[in-house]
């Protein structure tokens, strides 16, 4: 899972960590250890450990993050939502359930066409 190179987010799944035109932070509860998955606008992702043995963390309530906790950051409407459960995230995206934030966002002015242009990738050597 997570630390061996192996993928640590099934790909079909992927598409609900993403936001159009925002950040999204989910930390996720992957057995005993704690992850960050994060990705940006342009499409970059990123997962990182936060805490191996999560046990060792008596603090932290693994329950809150076994099905995962998203923040959305969406620098051109300047909005900021979370943590909502990620169940709740695919089921808006899926069309079976109205979140009403997540509503808001989607009809504000949030959109990649707000965003500065992305950077050309250097070419290839």
């Amino acid at each position: 899972m997570l630390g061996d190179g192996q993928a640590t987010v099934a790909q079909e799944l992927r598409e609900f960590l993403t936001w159009p035109g925002a950040w999204t932070i989910c930390i996720w509860n992957h057995g005993d250890r704690l992850a960050a998955h994060i990705h940006s606008p342009g499409g970059t992702k990123l997962s990182i450990v936060i805490a191996e043995e999560l046990s060792s963390y008596p603090v932290i309530d693994a329950a809150v993050y076994r099905d995962g906790q998203i923040y959305i950051i969406s620098l051109p409407g300047e909005s900021f939502v979370g943590p909502l459960a990620l169940p709740e995230v695919v089921a808006h995206k899926l069309g079976n359930r109205v979140v009403p934030i997540l509503r808001e966002i989607e009809m504000s002015r949030d959109n990649m066409s707000l965003l500065p242009p992305k950077k050309p990738s250097p070419p290839a050597d």
